[in-house]
């Protein structure tokens, strides 16, 4: 987590990260809880290539983790 870490937040001076990895893909790339816009997270891949240091690169996968769930069990 230390080697990713600043690049988990867009927010320098905040202690910890904003995206919270929660599961790794096989490419590198983690799923993870999304607290930067709300405080129910949504649920994101975050690409660990694209990203940078501040600038997490995120896509939405699901608006909450029930959601995502659900998504599993289909």
């Amino acid at each position: 987590m230390t080697q990713i870490g600043d690049r988990l937040t867009d927010n320098e001076d905040l202690v910890g990260m904003n995206v919270i990895p929660i599961a790794a893909l096989f490419s590198g790339d983690f799923i993870c809880l999304d607290y930067r816009e709300k405080k129910e997270p949504v649920v994101v891949i975050w690409f660990h290539e694209e990203s940078e240091v501040f600038s997490p690169v995120t896509e939405k996968v699901a608006p909450n983790i029930i959601e995502f769930f659900e998504m599993l069990s289909e």
